[in-house]
């Protein structure tokens, strides 16, 4: 794994963590309207307990991969904030931790660090070769 992807491990897990809550945000007023409709019609009770029983069995799957996902996230930023620590430069933990961990824009760690543009991408590959050598080492 290059040391790029292995930063990215733990935004790809908060983007995940995002989309799970955004759906279970949208089948909990999806059950809502489903219950709504179905009283409408004049569903008799048992039919409308099983669509929502089903909504409620999918609502809670999400919510446990969610729940999963929460936990992995927190070990995978511990994982990269200790690798990242361990780089000698100062100004490349910064902005691997902003970055990666943060996840800050290059234009939001630009106005942070008072780096340069140009400076902020060549510290960003400076730094991500020397996490590579960090990550290769103890493979």
């Amino acid at each position: 794994m290059n040391s790029k992807d292995y930063l990215m491990r733990y935004k790809n897990l908060r983007q995940k963590i995002i989309c799970g809550k955004e759906q279970i945000e949208f089948l909990e007023n999806l059950k809502k309207d489903i219950e709504n409709d179905l009283k409408e019609i004049g569903v008799s009770e048992k039919v409308n307990n099983n669509y929502l029983n089903n909504c409620g069995k999918l609502i809670d799957k999400i919510k446990k991969d969610v729940l999963n996902d929460i936990k992995k996230s927190v070990n995978v930023m511990g994982d990269i904030y200790n690798i990242i620590n361990e780089l000698e430069n100062t100004d490349y933990k910064i902005i691997l931790i902003y970055k990666y961990i943060d996840l800050y824009t290059y234009e939001e760690i630009e106005e942070l660090t008072h780096i340069s543009r140009s400076n902020l991408f060549r510290y960003h590959k400076k730094a991500l070769e020397e996490l590579q050598s960090l990550i290769s080492s103890k493979s």
